[in-house]
């Protein structure tokens, strides 16, 4: 599940001092904002700021996970519509931290 391995892997991210990029895939199922409360902000500066909530940062909603069972399904790297899930903005994705007016 992207969204539990994305929060896991940014919390021990935080936690390593050398740790520098993340891949994620924000983008990989259009319900997946339906199954969790996660909410990524990226900085101007390219960081993705560590989630707050208790224990990884984020909720699941279990009732709306077994809406999407498992399906295999080949996937044809780069050669059809499976594997073509970049948004035209990936920024869109993130939300962006408020600045204060000074």
């Amino acid at each position: 599940m992207l969204p539990l391995s994305t929060a896991a892997t940014l919390q021990l991210g935080a936690a390593l001092p050398n740790f520098r990029y993340l891949e994620i895939m924000a983008t990989d199922v259009p319900w997946r904002s339906d199954i969790s409360t996660e909410a990524l902000t990226l900085t101007d500066e390219g960081d993705i700021l560590i989630p707050e909530g208790v224990g990884l940062g984020i909720e699941l909603d279990l009732d709306a996970i077994a809406e999407h069972p498992y399906r295999s399904h080949p996937m044809r790297i780069f050669e059809d519509a499976v594997a073509d899930i970049r948004p035209v903005d990936a920024r869109s994705y993130f939300h962006r931290p408020t600045v204060p007016a000074s």
